[in-house]
């Protein structure tokens, strides 16, 4: 009996555990991109996607931008989205466009369309958001991270578990250590209770 109840408090621990683990989605954003083109993170879903918060005259944004350059010769669009979103004032749009073409970066550009950098709680620059296919944060990286390293975030992001099923997990342990303390504890009030009939009825 002991170990029954053992079993169902780690299997409870577990249910529990997995729920905690469920991380909230990224927050959702609309926005215009260099080129006049709505981009919408949530319309993204099933797809890893890159958030580079940077903007064009910060060196170690320019680092980055090449680091992630490498990693868009690995995955195709389709693979893999990536969006740069400058969180400068002194930015435009034809500038977001000129830093684009001039370092070659074929993924998206835009300013932020108001928010984005508080909401994802943006200090400093170049910060990396990994976003999984699932619409939730993955990894988060502040400063320059190696193309290793973002290749690393990436195979992280598509190993996470889909949300629905931790749910669904989580739901069926926290039942079945529920159901067996339930029955043990059942099981024992009855012993209790023949204890206390056989011990009334001795005196």
């Amino acid at each position: 009996m002991k170990k029954a109840a053992l079993i169902a408090i780690v299997l409870l621990a577990s249910g529990l555990t997995l729920l905690f683990l469920i991380e909230e989605p990224a927050p959702d954003f609309t926005g215009a991109d260099a080129y006049g083109q709505n981009f919408t993170l949530s319309e993204q879903r099933g797809t890893v996607v890159i958030l580079n918060f940077m903007f064009t005259t910060c060196k170690a944004c320019e680092q980055e931008i090449e680091v992630l350059k490498d990693i868009r010769g690995v995955h195709s669009e389709s693979d893999l989205v990536i969006v740069s979103i400058s969180v400068s004032l002194s930015d435009n749009n034809e500038i977001l466009r000129t830093f684009r073409e001039s370092k070659g970066a074929n993924w998206t550009f835009l300013m932020d369309p108001g928010g984005v950098t508080d909401s994802y709680g943006v200090r400093s620059v170049p910060h990396m958001f990994v976003i999984d296919g699932s619409g939730r944060i993955a990894s988060s990286h502040a400063d320059v991270l190696g193309a290793e390293g973002v290749s690393s975030l990436i195979d992280n992001a598509r190993s996470q578990v889909d949300p629905i099923v931790m749910i669904i997990l989580s739901v069926a342990l926290i039942g079945v250590s529920l159901g067996i303390l339930f029955y043990l504890g059942y099981t024992k009030r009855d012993m209790i209770k023949e204890r206390l009939v056989g011990g009334s009825g001795e005196s």
